[in-house]
């Protein structure tokens, strides 16, 4: 992989963006997040603005053209957003043809105690949003309905086919390989 154009999908404030810059040294990175705040912060934790740019915005309405980029990286972002279909679909919509896809986000069993918890308190009636709801068959049905096509890493430090080491945090991983339009 050799993006010219990653996206950091809810950067917050920049804690893997030097990370991205440093492993694709020749790639733009675009930071995005809805808190102009945390964007400050990702902003001053990276020394190589001239390859950095930060942009407040929503990502179920992402500001850029279609195929814009050619890596969009997400970490612990995709739980918050209430609906996942517009984000999956705008992120179909914006990543380039061969593009990849990788995020990390809550699991079946994330935080299982607050659901616990909440389902003692009152019987169910408010669940914990966010929480776990993303690897339910409903949510790889929106992912598929997008159009991206869905691989699964299951184990903790497990390699993926181009032999990059997975940690603990990525649990789903998804490649963008479609034909040009």
């Amino acid at each position: 992989l050799q993006p010219e154009r990653i996206l950091d999908l809810g950067a917050g404030t920049g804690f893997f963006t030097p990370a991205l810059m440093q492993r694709y040294p020749e790639a733009e990175v675009l930071a995005l997040d809805l808190a102009v705040n945390m964007l400050c912060q990702a902003r001053q934790r990276n020394a190589d603005t001239a390859r950095l740019s930060c942009v407040c915005a929503d990502g179920e309405r992402l500001p850029f053209a279609d195929d814009s980029f050619d890596f969009i990286f997400s970490n612990l972002m995709l739980q918050w957003c209430m609906e996942l279909q517009p984000v999956f679909t705008e992120l179909r919509r914006v990543l380039a043809p061969g593009g990849l896809l990788m995020f990390t986000t809550f699991g079946p069993d994330t935080l299982i105690e607050l659901r616990r918890a909440w389902a003692a308190a009152d019987g169910g009636a408010h669940p914990a949003q966010g929480v776990g709801r993303i690897l339910e068959p409903a949510v790889e049905e929106q992912i598929r309905n997008a159009g991206l096509p869905l691989n699964t890493v299951g184990q903790r430090n497990e390699r993926v086919a181009n032999g990059t080491e997975v940690d603990d945090n990525v649990r789903l991983k998804l490649e963008h390989s479609l034909q040009v339009r």
